[in-house]
């Protein structure tokens, strides 16, 4: 695994604007600088972004909490390595929101093709890690024992049982593969064997039909002699139903030959009757046509009344449309003038009313410079606060790295004291003979002066830790105190933006 880019948020002392790590500048790197600055802090953000650990408290079951910067909610890791050819990109973030922790996880891999990242993850965040280990070959425990060396922690691969160590070497040497293929070559084995037996339980089945072969032979030649005289009974009934069919074919065409002459003897007789009703209609209109010939000069005298009728008609109509134009044009004038009267009204309204509103701004103008005098105040206490929130925040980092330093500290005597606790253990077993530690000869006299010696080096540790303890509970209430100021201080910049939107809208009055 080659470690390409490095982007953290709120981890630890790094806060929100942090620049990426570009790891492919250098081949080569050595971290060095003050207590505090942030170099453990950069492994740290590694470790927890492959595996989702770093440096915690010894009650803390995660180190999630302990790695959010001092007043921060939220934090993420995004780191981006090359594997085996392949580029992958791994995302971790934490939040706190109202005492509730919210954990994610996402794994990427880069696809040239479509030149960008598309996901690995699973749908829960062990199993996305489950396949980050199996990329990596590695857990976090085996990469502490092997390649990574915590701070205070030099003797950790020592410290395992027999059978850890053995697990941890076997992680790194790659003997887990070995075991793979040990029981996929298992496997495949009993799936041969199951193929075999299948195989000569086929082959047993085969032989069970070979013996019987002259039973089906004779079988064989039974049904195709059946078969023979069953096709000549087929031929036979086969010329039947040919000459049943030319028949059946001879009737069918004699049927439609019948219908056909009915249908036509049925159109003739309904077009006889239509020429009927048609020479009835024409002796009608002869009759009438003659009728209107008798009344030949009552009908002209009629028309020209009916024309003089019909051209004073056409006039009314012109003069009746001359009068409804001349009444839509006078509605129309008529809305025209409403309308601008209206306009002209509502423009008096809203002269009246600006009138009142200056009158009301020169009225509240002395009361407003007065208000702007406060708001100012208020947002240079603002900006003092803003500066102590920074300083706070800086003293928090200090003690954090202050707590730390005097907790492992105070691991490193508790284990010298469990050396020297173990020591007298083993002198009270022996009365005389060699040192087991040493090998030096002992007698009582040398056994009780070294048992008195170690005994006062334990008391002096415990003193020591003692007032490592008293120290750490000083600085932790110090760090108590700077949080509870942090939060009463955000608690009052929550009005900031409220008070600065009010003095700007007072300057745009004014």
């Amino acid at each position: 695994m080659i470690p390409v880019k490095l982007q953290m948020f709120n981890f630890l002392s790094y806060g929100e604007d942090v620049p990426p790590l570009d790891f492919t500048q250098f081949s080569i790197a050595c971290l060095s600088g003050k207590n505090g600055q942030g170099k453990s802090a950069l492994l740290d953000a590694l470790t927890w972004a492959i595996w989702g650990e770093g440096r915690k408290a010894s009650q803390d079951r995660k180190a999630d909490s302990g790695l959010l910067k001092i007043g921060e909610n939220q934090m993420w890791v995004d780191l981006t390595v090359d594997l085996e050819g392949e580029r992958y990109r791994i995302i971790r973030k934490f939040s706190k929101l109202k005492n509730k922790n919210h954990s994610e996880l996402e794994l990427q891999v880069f696809e040239e093709k479509k030149s960008a990242f598309i996901s690995l993850s699973s749908p829960s965040i062990r199993q996305t890690q489950q396949r980050i280990n199996r990329l990596l070959r590695m857990d976090y425990e085996t990469f502490i024992n092997s390649a990574f060396i915590l701070q205070g922690r030099v003797d950790e691969f020592t410290r395992k049982s027999a059978r850890e160590r053995k697990q941890i070497l076997s992680e790194v040497l790659g003997l887990s593969h070995y075991e793979a293929l040990s029981v996929l070559s298992r496997q495949h084995l009993r799936e041969m064997e199951g193929k075999l037996l299948t195989l000569k339980n086929r082959l047993e089945q085969i032989n069970q039909e070979i013996a019987q072969k002259s039973a089906h032979e004779e079988e064989i030649r039974s049904i195709q002699e059946n078969e023979r005289n069953n096709n000549l009974k087929i031929k036979q009934i086969r010329e039947y139903l040919q000459k049943l069919e030319k028949k059946k074919n001879k009737l069918h065409y004699e049927q439609e030959r019948e219908k056909e002459l009915v249908t036509r003897v049925n159109s003739d007789e309904k077009e006889l009757q239509v020429y009927l009703r048609r020479k009835k209609t024409i002796e009608q209109s002869i009759k009438d046509y003659q009728s209107v010939l008798s009344r030949e000069k009552q009908i002209l005298a009629d028309f020209d009344k009916y024309q003089k009728l019909y051209n004073e008609n056409q006039r009314m109509i012109s003069l009746m449309q001359k009068y409804r134009d001349l009444d839509r044009t006078k509605g129309e004038l008529e809305a025209k003038i409403e309308k601008v009267k209206n306009s002209l009204l509502v423009q008096l309204e809203q002269k009246k009313k600006q009138y009142h509103e200056l009158r009301e701004k020169v009225n509240s103008l002395s009361s407003q410079q007065k208000e702007i005098q406060k708001l100012k105040s208020k947002i240079e206490r603002f900006n003092v606060l803003i500066k102590r929130q920074e300083h706070i925040q800086q003293e928090g980092n200090q003690l954090n790295v202050k707590i730390e330093g005097k907790n492992n500290q105070a691991k490193r005597l508790r284990d010298d004291i469990k050396k020297n606790q173990e020591k007298i253990d083993l002198l009270s077993q022996r009365k005389q003979g060699n040192c087991p530690l040493c090998q030096s000869p002992l007698d009582e006299q040398k056994i009780k002066i070294i048992r008195q010696n170690t005994e006062k080096e334990i008391a002096l540790k415990n003193h020591e830790i003692r007032d490592l303890m008293e120290e750490v509970t000083e600085l932790s209430n110090k760090k108590n105190i700077l949080q509870q100021e942090w939060k009463q201080n955000r608690n009052e910049l929550k009005q900031k933006e409220e008070i600065q939107n009010k003095l700007t809208a007072f300057s745009f009055l004014i």
